[in-house]
């Protein structure tokens, strides 16, 4: 399948599974009673408190209290942002109190829209990482035998950077630049990759269109590739690197990178199915 169209189905079906599970949550923090929210001193949001809200008032509580207090604070987040004047009749104060009762009202007019527009409300799948677990799949998919591919952590432990020319543990400067996944030997660990006959060390973009985040995932690439090539002047080993880029303005721009890419032996920039391509004939 083309690996534009299978991201797609996939964004797609994780959006239509988000509004189920959403919904759900709205529905249920619309039937709350004004005094199972509280809100901490000092504090302009509210929450829900398991001294409160538990399963033996609930039965339907579903979800983790984390899951509920998210939702709310972006509700006022959103109230406070954009509908002051709707709910107060002027907009002077940015500050005025937000009651559970103008919470649940906001909430009721998600729940009263159509679908097609309630789509659009619920959790975005692209800042669910779906794109690049589905890239992960097809390079998986049509590796070699004895090879797969692995994401690494995005933060925290395990998380791997390329850092002048260095994989790095550790987050630097602004020219850091996040490792998303490895092409490494089946038998191994992601922990320990660097036993690895040849590796193969990736950042993962789905670029649909232009735009401001868009353009700064672009520029991600750049440094990815730029950082690539300072590894690769510096050490003669069996690490490379790859972008693998997806989406229809990524490819329509792709070839431009050829002139970033200093070592094209060991530093390659295609789709999805053009990088498991470039992967297994430098596996062989």
């Amino acid at each position: 399948m083309n690996p534009n169209l299978r991201i797609y189905k996939a964004l797609n079906k994780k959006r239509r599974e988000n509004l189920e599970s959403d919904e759900k949550v709205w529905k249920f923090i619309s039937a709350l009673d004004d005094s199972d929210f509280i809100k901490r001193k000092g504090s302009t949001k509210y929450s829900v408190s398991p001294k409160k809200v538990d399963e033996e008032r609930y039965p339907d509580l579903k979800w983790p209290l984390k899951e509920l207090n998210e939702h709310l604070s972006s509700f006022t987040s959103e109230i406070r942002r954009a509908n002051l004047l709707q709910y107060f009749g002027n907009e002077e104060n940015q500050y005025q109190e937000i009651t559970p009762q103008i919470l649940k009202k906001h909430i009721n007019h998600y729940l009263s829209c159509p679908e097609e527009i309630k789509i659009h409300l619920c959790t975005d799948p692209s800042k669910q990482k779906i794109h690049e677990k589905e890239q992960v799949k097809m390079i998986s998919e049509s590796l070699v035998d004895e090879y797969s591919c692995y994401n690494f952590p995005s933060t925290g432990t395990g998380s791997k950077y390329l850092d002048h020319g260095e994989i790095s543990d550790s987050k630097g400067n602004s020219r850091c630049k996040n490792i998303d996944c490895a092409v490494i030997q089946k038998n191994l660990n992601i922990t320990n990759f660097k036993e690895s006959e040849k590796i193969f060390l990736g950042t993962l973009k789905y670029i649909f269109e232009s735009g401001g985040a868009q353009d700064s995932q672009w520029k991600d690439v750049n440094g990815f590739l730029k950082e690539s090539n300072d590894y690769c002047h510096n050490k003669d080993d069996n690490v490379y690197f790859y972008a693998q880029l997806d989406g229809k303005w990524a490819n329509d721009r792709t070839n431009e990178l050829s002139n970033v890419i200093k070592n094209d032996k060991r530093i390659f920039a295609g789709n999805s199915l053009e990088v498991v391509e470039w992967i297994n004939k430098n596996i062989q």
